[in-house]
């Protein structure tokens, strides 16, 4: 088919739809699209129907008018995917119902049984539907049951069909492996076996190996799939697992399993080990490291503080003995280097008062400043030179550090 188009300005953004809904997934469905060319590579009962194009320029899109495709085609089952299995017991009457497609409408319908044409008396049709009566007389009649259809384009090329078994117990489960376990529970997977076309439920029984006589059920599950919980660790079990269906049920398997003693190991397949996360084991690993890197500046911060302290130690130990021999020279008693003015600079130190008990102004000693003092001698803050200590002067309201006095002008 081909979409053709008049636009200005051009037009782009082709699409193809059938019966009104865009084609979007071409080729799973048998389409092809390129340009503005839509080919069917194999036409089937689907590909019938409307089709029309769109297509989009700046001025809006546009809509084609539609073109009808009108199939004709053989008979073909509703239920193509899907072949029946009917589990019946001898003399038992079950209905058999065959649904199918077709173009045109008007069929016709005839069932075989194992390839012997069956009587229309068994058998009715209406529209596109035909029902069959079938009854199993004996154990002879269990086989495969045909239904086939026909219209003006031909026969059906592929019946729909029915497998009649006979009804009964389904076949034991087998293929059954443990996938996971833990020290309170066991994951049990199994295969289903045959059974005859009827639906099966399942269940089981375990008990602990070593005292039989505790026998516990397991509930009716849809899929052969166990979950067993409330177990004790490390410990031996017996699993019995069963199928059911409506004629009776499956003789028993039996497997023997065990739960972990330990919590850092499971199974999966009923024998692959796996370690621990490794989620887990990141995370650790990383706290790990973190608790290493806070011991470390702990460690380091404890030492600097140690070394400062030590510092201390010392420098507080040399001020105390340059505080105790200016204490000696000068006559200074019961004074700390916290209680002397400037006691950082050792050669500034507050006098002691009771050698000074007639002067009224607070003193201080200047200690070897003797040389620099001769040409001092108008100076106004100058008072009293001590005659005792002939290296030191007296300063009112205030101190002058050793060395640093040279000149002193009025």
């Amino acid at each position: 088919m081909e979409c053709a188009i008049r636009a200005n300005p051009g037009a782009s953004d082709i699409q193809f739809m059938l019966n009104g809904t865009a084609i979007t997934d071409p080729e799973p469905n048998g389409f092809l699209i390129v340009n503005s060319t839509l080919t069917i590579r194999e036409l089937q009962p689907q590909h019938r129907g409307k089709y029309s194009c769109s297509a989009r320029n700046l001025e809006g899109r546009g809509v084609s008018n539609e073109v009808m495709l009108d199939l004709r085609y053989t008979p073909i089952c509703r239920n193509r995917d899907l072949k029946s299995t009917i589990a019946m017991a001898v003399n038992e009457t079950q209905v058999l119902s065959c649904t199918v497609e077709a173009q045109p409408l008007d069929v016709s319908f005839y069932w075989t049984f194992n390839n012997y044409e069956l009587s229309p008396d068994n058998y009715t049709a209406k529209g596109l539907t035909s029902e069959l009566r079938f009854r199993a007389g004996s154990s002879q009649d269990f086989g495969l049951v045909s239904c086939w259809a026909k219209n003006e384009v031909g026969l059906q090329v592929q019946p729909c069909l029915f497998r009649i078994t006979t009804a009964a117990p389904p076949q034991p489960l087998r293929d059954c492996q443990v996938v996971n376990k833990t020290m309170t529970s066991l994951s049990i997977e199994c295969t289903a076996g045959e059974s005859a076309g009827l639906s099966q439920t399942f269940f089981g029984q375990y008990f602990d190996s070593n005292y039989g006589a505790d026998v516990r059920n397991l509930s009716l599950v849809s899929t052969p799939m166990f979950f067993i919980e409330g177990l004790s660790s490390g410990t031996e079990y017996a699993v019995r697992l069963y199928a059911m269906n409506a004629m009776g049920v499956s003789e028993g398997t039996a497997i023997p399993v065990s739960t972990l003693s330990t919590v850092n190991t499971k199974l999966v397949s009923g024998n692959q080990e796996l370690d621990y996360d490794p989620i887990l084991a990141v995370i650790v690993g990383a706290l790990l490291s973190l608790f290493l890197i806070v011991l470390i500046v702990i460690i380091i911060c404890k030492i600097k503080q140690q070394d400062e302290e030590k510092d201390k130690r010392e420098q507080q130990l040399r001020q105390n003995t340059i505080t105790g021999q200016l204490a000696d020279e000068y006559g200074i008693q019961n004074t700390s280097a916290d209680e002397i003015p400037g006691h950082k600079n050792p050669d500034v130190i507050p006098c002691d008062r009771q050698s000074f008990s007639d002067s009224k102004m607070d003193l201080f000693i200047i200690n070897d400043i003797r040389d620099d003092l001769t040409s001092l001698s108008n100076t106004s803050i100058i008072e009293t030179v001590l005659q005792q200590k002939p290296k030191s002067i007296l300063v009112n309201n205030g101190y002058i550090p050793n060395g640093t006095l040279h000149r002193m002008r009025k």
